[in-house]
């Protein structure tokens, strides 16, 4: 994400990253286990263009929500709750 590269996220069901990452059109989800998808995604990826867009989404995405002002802001907001 930071090299702007769209991911695949291979995870089980019950991992939430690959539905953000669909939601957030910066990558592909499927189950660890489903290769067809897998390769699908990857062929899809050979397109410049998709793969140039779902980069920019993918550092957009790291740089808003991953970084440590918004990190702290959650945490500060979890502590005053209480």
């Amino acid at each position: 994400m930071q090299n702007k590269i769209p991911v695949i996220c291979a995870t089980d069901k019950n991992t939430d990253i690959g539905n953000i990452a669909s939601e957030n059109n910066f990558g592909f989800s499927c189950i660890t286990s489903d290769l067809d998808s897998f390769f699908d995604y990857v062929n899809k990826l050979l397109n410049k263009d998709l793969r140039t867009k779902m980069g920019e989404n993918a550092f957009e995405y790291l740089s808003s929500e991953y970084n440590v002002e918004y990190t702290y802001n959650k945490i500060i907001e979890k502590i005053n709750l209480k």
